[in-house]
């Protein structure tokens, strides 16, 4: 496999890795597991994925960009997780306090 193919490889699978934990936000188990199959693969193929060179296709290119849109995407809906979880426990516990 030529170093392009491996590369538009990694790109195709961090974009579909990425895809998967976007729709396992709202089901923790699902969701950590999906989040630990990025890590791992981050663990094993930063390296290619940030040496990314200049020659690399216009197409390769334009696909990281949306990777980094689903890398946004991502993080709001995590965020907005997060916050709905902090939110019950503000209401859960102001609710003890009014009791």
């Amino acid at each position: 496999m030529t170093n392009p193919d491996r590369i538009e490889e990694l790109v195709n699978l961090f974009e579909e890795l990425l895809e998967q934990a976007i729709l396992r936000v709202s089901d923790p188990p699902a969701f950590l597991g999906a989040m630990n199959d990025i890590e791992d693969f981050l663990a094993k193929n930063w390296s290619s994925l940030q040496n990314i060179s200049g020659d690399e296709s216009r197409a390769l290119k334009s696909r990281i960009t949306e990777i980094l849109a689903k890398l946004d995407l991502l993080q709001r809906k995590a965020d907005a997780r997060l916050n709905w979880i902090e939110q019950l426990r503000e209401g859960v516990a102001k609710g003890l306090d009014e009791a």
